[in-house]
């Protein structure tokens, strides 16, 4: 009897798995970098993800949206859409996360346009933490260059990433605390957008504010 299914021996290997990683300010150059036959070493794979700042451990994983805006055009007598009469307005691309760990290089990008000085204490001042202060306005180095989400690919250790560019979280900020057994988590929505470095005077076009890097499936012999 005939069953009907999308499965094929390469399902499992055409995966991403796991719960993922933000890194912010990824040296993207290193992605093309690898020694290696067609796969990054250990230590290769330890420099991509320590070349920016990882946001750490979150919960539920991440996710990653694209939102595209086209505009249809109508012309008479044509019943409805056609093929060839769309164009793209604008595009959002976002990358969400419950994220647990508080520290102050991710305070400032959780919220973005925060400034800070020493929390200090005593006679003779002691550093005990930080001063967190928001100020009324964004200025460029609130931007993150870029926001790498990477995720493992299954049967392979060249992962997939999402990289999105000149990102910052404009969605606002929100700290739960929720009770004795269990720890903060702090939910966030981080927002590409076109670069100005992207412009293309000849043609008058942006640059997407994303891109994907898709590695090959493994194939077992």
């Amino acid at each position: 009897m005939a069953r009907y299914n999308g499965w094929s021996p390469q399902t499992a290997y055409r995966a991403v798995v796991g719960p993922g990683v933000a890194v912010a300010n990824l040296d993207e150059t290193l992605l093309n970098a690898t020694t290696g036959d067609a796969v990054f070493s250990d230590a290769e794979l330890g420099a991509i993800l320590n070349s920016g700042d990882i946001l750490g451990a979150t919960d539920d994983g991440l996710s990653v949206d694209y939102e595209p805006e086209f505009q249809d055009w109508e012309f008479a007598g044509v019943p409805g859409n056609i093929r060839g009469g769309r164009r793209l307005i604008s595009a959002t691309v976002t990358a969400e996360g419950s994220f647990t760990e508080v520290t102050v290089d991710n305070m400032k990008k959780f919220i973005p346009n925060l400034d800070s000085e020493d929390w200090e204490i005593g006679t003779t001042p002691t550093k005990i933490g930080d001063i967190l202060t928001p100020r009324p306005y964004i200025v460029d180095a609130d931007y993150m260059d870029n926001l790498a989400i990477i995720g493992e690919r299954q049967g392979t250790n060249v992962p997939m990433i999402v990289m999105i560019y000149n990102v910052m979280n404009a969605e606002g900020f929100s700290l739960s605390l929720e009770g004795d057994e269990n720890r903060s988590a702090t939910d966030v929505s981080f927002t590409g957008s076109y670069g100005v470095q992207d412009y293309d005077e000849a043609t008058g076009r942006f640059g997407m504010p994303f891109k994907i890097y898709l590695p090959s499936e493994f194939v077992p012999a």
